[in-house]
């Protein structure tokens, strides 16, 4: 047998212990990386479905509101033309004659745009399919069964021709508002545009649209009612009309098919069979019980609807903390969106607020979507990365099968002249593979040169190399945690201030630092931020950041002013540092007593500070302060003297981000730089959240711009945001 296959059989051997080993770790590896990936994309994918439905309700929300704005305006506005055209001294001169709505059942002397119009559609008492013909060119009269009509015919005559204004007020809500409605105390009623279909003793007067304005004394807006002619859930909006003298005299109304408000509510295909929007208002009359009145469903299938029956509202009663909770902050006019359980039905409930008129309490838009709807595409994504895991697990599993029958079989038939260097082998591979470093063949001591005695020396001659690398490996591994544990493990906790920061090195160690100290003589009303950046990264950049650290904590807890303390730190880098090795620093102290924010900056870029209320930018560095707080990185000279810089603290709302410039300097794969301009638009975007959400966010737009680039730099961050 040539040398070539005993060597053969000898690596085959030798690859047995091994692989079981390294197969098991790797069978271990997977599975939990398998398990690990799935539970955070299923967590990003239902964090992403939950935002996608708070958006949802949100935008449907501000839908409402415009709707009940402009129903508002219209109405008022309805009013006010009602007032001038009774209260007018002079003799009323219509173009036509007032027009009955009764008169249009005659089929004789139709207005000449009289047709059926798929938007005024509904239901007959008797369950049949209505389609109203109406006329956009004439408004129609009703008299209520005791109206007089002499004391009325001077009303009809004065209303009549308010079709052109009607007619404008209409093309602004042509797919929102079904009647527009002047209804006064004489039992005149006016409905626009002109239609029939009135029941027998119709009297506007009785309406709870007309008896609450009346009540109220104001704009309004009613509980859900049965339209009279279409027999279909609608909305009213509706404001007094006054005499002269302030006295009223009837009301103007608007009313709104309660399908086309729901139309406002945008929702996804996946989720629109099992969805619900509710508009609510607070019910709450206990404290302790907070409870929601369901204004607007999506449907009242489940009663008898008729016109003269009122509609029963549903009402939910917070049966858990989490829904009373939910419930006080919809009632107190807040937004969110948030997973409950009520009645037995885990859903997920997004939340924003209206601010119309429901009789003094709060209304807000409420979205509910099952739950297991919303973390069905989560859901689906752990179960496919769980399926393609174990696909992977099975595939490794035949494949180790197979190595080890074929080298059990080349075992089998191997030659007993080589059992025993094999066995010596194999089992110093074991030894290696233990941890055991100090073994030793005795074939390397042989004085033939066959090629088993030359990998035996090959052999020993790997082990003080492999030694080396473990050496190397664990002292990296060891001064990346050295490193880590210097790093703030928490943000502090200090009155006004959210922050966050955080650092991400492109190597096992690196250059870059931050800190937050509280120890003398700042007090624990003052806050020191540090943010710090060597030049280069690695070994080299890890060691200097350590030296500026423990002289920079060391320093600042002695007496002396924030420059003073500076220039004490770089008169010692710059006589221990290495030539062309320096770090930048920015120090701020934030100190409420004295309400100003001071510091002094090294070299290092000028923090960015926003300001949502203003929408604008600034680099704090640049501030009008008699001073910019500027100087060279530390380690360069040693007689440099820093200066200090003060400004006013932040404000409710301002942000102020202190980084490194692995953040604007990283590059993508078409050689473009990330940039502040980037960097000021993510903060823009993230104004309203946390430090901690904006802080993470800058970093995954970074690592977004980068794409396949590496990280070339180093990337610390601090985010601070006035609460």
């Amino acid at each position: 047998m040539k040398i070539r296959t005993k060597l053969l059989i000898i690596l085959l051997i030798l690859a047995i212990t091994p692989l079981l080993v390294v197969t098991a770790i790797e069978q271990s590896a997977l599975r939990l990386l398998g398990n690990e990936f799935a539970k955070s994309s299923g967590e990003r994918l239902q964090e992403r479905s939950e935002d996608h439905l708070f958006t949802i309700t949100k935008a449907g929300a501000d839908a409402f509101q415009r709707g009940g704005r402009s129903l508002q305006t219209a109405i008022e506005t309805q009013a006010l033309a009602a007032q001038h055209r009774l209260f007018d001294q002079s003799p009323p001169q219509p173009r036509r004659r007032p027009r009955l709505a009764s008169s249009l059942d005659t089929g004789i002397d139709l207005p000449d745009d009289y047709a059926p119009s798929p938007f005024h559609t509904g239901e007959s008492p008797d369950g049949e399919p209505v389609q109203l013909s109406v006329s956009f060119h004439e408004a129609t009269f009703v008299l209520a069964p005791n109206a007089d009509p002499e004391h009325t015919a001077e009303q009809m005559l004065r209303l009549t021709g308010l079709e052109d204004f009607f007619s404008t007020l209409t093309a602004h809500q042509s797919n929102f508002t079904l009647w527009q409605n002047i209804s006064l105390e004489s039992g005149l009623h006016l409905s626009y545009p002109g239609h029939t279909g009135y029941p027998d003793g119709y009297d506007p007067r009785l309406r709870r649209w007309y008896t609450d304005t009346v009540e109220a004394d104001r704009t309004i807006f009613t509980m859900p009612l049965v339209d009279a002619s279409l027999g279909r859930p609608i909305l009213t909006g509706s404001t007094p009309i006054r005499d002269p003298d302030g006295n009223i005299i009837g009301v103007a109304s608007g009313d709104v098919r309660l399908d086309a408000l729901a139309a406002s509510v945008f929702l996804p295909q996946q989720w629109q069979n099992d969805a619900r929007a509710f508009l609510v208002r607070d019910a709450t009359e206990d404290p302790e019980t907070p409870t929601l009145e369901i204004l607007i469903s999506r449907s009242y299938d489940d009663q008898q609807l008729r016109w003269d029956i009122p509609i029963q509202t549903n009402f939910l009663t917070a049966d858990s903390r989490e829904t009373r909770d939910t419930f006080r902050r919809i009632a107190e006019g807040k937004s969110g969106v948030v997973s409950l359980t009520i009645a037995d039905a885990p859903a997920v409930f997004a939340y924003a607020p209206l601010n119309i008129d429901f009789r003094g309490r709060q209304v807000a838009l409420v979205v509910a979507v099952p739950r297991t709807e919303v973390v069905a595409e989560a859901t689906a994504a752990r179960r496919f990365i769980l399926e393609r895991t174990n696909q992977q697990l099975a595939a490794n599993i035949a494949t180790i099968l197979l190595v080890t029958g074929i080298v059990a079989l080349v075992a089998f038939i191997g030659s007993r002249r080589f059992t025993r260097p094999i066995l010596e082998l194999s089992e110093a591979a074991k030894r290696v593979a233990e941890g055991d470093l100090d073994v030793h063949l005795k074939a390397a001591d042989s004085e033939h040169l066959d090629e088993l005695v030359e990998m035996a020396r090959a052999f020993d001659a790997m082990i003080p190399k492999l030694r080396d690398q473990l050496r190397l490996r664990t002292s990296l591994d060891l001064a990346m945690e050295v490193q880590q544990a210097l790093l703030p493990t928490k943000p502090p906790e200090f009155p006004g201030l959210d922050i966050h920061g955080l650092s991400a090195y492109c190597d096992e160690t690196g250059g870059d630092y931050f800190d937050f100290l509280t120890i003398e003589p700042f007090g624990p009303e003052r806050l020191g931020v540090v943010i710090g950046d060597v030049t280069g990264h690695g070994i080299a950049a890890a060691l200097l950041m350590t030296t500026a650290r423990a002289l920079l904590r060391t320093h600042a807890s002695l007496p002396g002013s924030l420059a003073e303390t500076i220039s004490a730190i770089n008169r010692a880098l710059a006589e221990d540092s290495l030539e062309g090795r320096f770090m930048t620093l920015g120090f701020y102290i934030f100190d409420e007593p004295a309400k100003t924010i001071r510091w002094v900056n090294a070299g290092h870029d000028p923090a960015i500070l926003y300001d949502p209320a203003s929408d604008s930018f600034e680099d704090i560095c640049d501030a009008a302060s008699g001073t910019s707080g500027g100087g060279i990185p530390l380690g360069i000279e040693a007689s440099w003297e820093y200066e200090e810089a003060v400004r006013p603290k932040l404000t409710s709302g301002q942000i102020l981000v202190i980084g490194t410039d692995g953040i604007w300097e990283q590059s993508n794969p078409q050689s473009q730089m990330f940039g502040k301009d980037r960097l000021r638009e993510v903060v823009r975007r993230n104004a309203g959240r946390s430090s901690r959400e904006i802080a993470t966010a800058i970093v995954e737009a970074v690592h977004a711009h980068r794409d396949t680039v590496p990280q070339s730099d180093d990337i610390t961050l601090v985010v601070i945001r006035a609460v």
